[in-house]
């Protein structure tokens, strides 16, 4: 074996560091995706509890307008 066939075989190798960099990046990445997702699910939340507390609102001012037009 000749100098030029182990550089060759250095180069196509997978090494530890290599393997840790790359599940660095995924991780970063699904970390950026999984904080993106909660905080959509509790702009939803909010919004539909808004909402609901909003037609109870809406239910209690046209029950008592029903009730005084009797």
């Amino acid at each position: 074996m000749d100098r030029t066939t182990v550089d060759t075989q250095n180069i196509l190798q997978v090494t530890l560091e290599d393997i840790v960099v790359e599940l660095n990046k995924q991780i970063a990445s699904l970390n950026f995706e999984l904080t993106a997702s909660r905080l959509a699910i509790q702009k939803l939340q909010n919004a539909l509890q808004d909402m609901s507390e909003h037609t109870h609102e809406n239910d209690h001012v046209n029950s008592k307008i029903n009730t005084e037009t009797f």
